[in-house]
């Protein structure tokens, strides 16, 4: 399983769902570049998991965890035709997800996070 997960003090708890599990996980410390390439080479039977906050813009991440600034979009357009190329086969949890796959339409079963209420 590939996880893209940016360390994040508050979403540290989503971690449950992939410790003790066999996952390449991806964080801020990556490139867009190699994001991509990571995106690009695995398997269509391999599960990519994408967690934390963000947008309809995009999976956020911070080079500071101890800011309250979200300074990059780690997952954003430049990667969505590598998810659609993938199929269905992934999972993101960040809140507006749901208006990034509107628009961006990669194939994934959508789990909208609303850390700031109940939808």
């Amino acid at each position: 399983m590939l996880v893209i997960h940016p360390k994040d003090k508050t979403t540290a708890m989503s971690l449950v769902l992939y410790e003790g599990q066999k996952a390449q996980l991806l964080d801020q410390t990556f490139s867009k570049k190699e994001i991509c390439h990571m995106l690009n080479h695995t398997s269509v039977y391999e599960r990519i998991m994408l967690l934390g906050h963000g947008s309809d813009k995009g999976l956020f991440s911070r080079d500071n965890d101890e800011e309250d600034v979200f300074n990059r979009l780690i997952v954003y357009h430049p990667h969505t035709r590598y998810l659609r190329k993938h199929g269905g086969n992934m999972i993101g949890i960040w809140c507006n997800v749901d208006i990034f796959c509107k628009y961006r339409r990669p194939a994934w079963p959508i789990y909208r996070n609303d850390y700031n209420g109940i939808e």
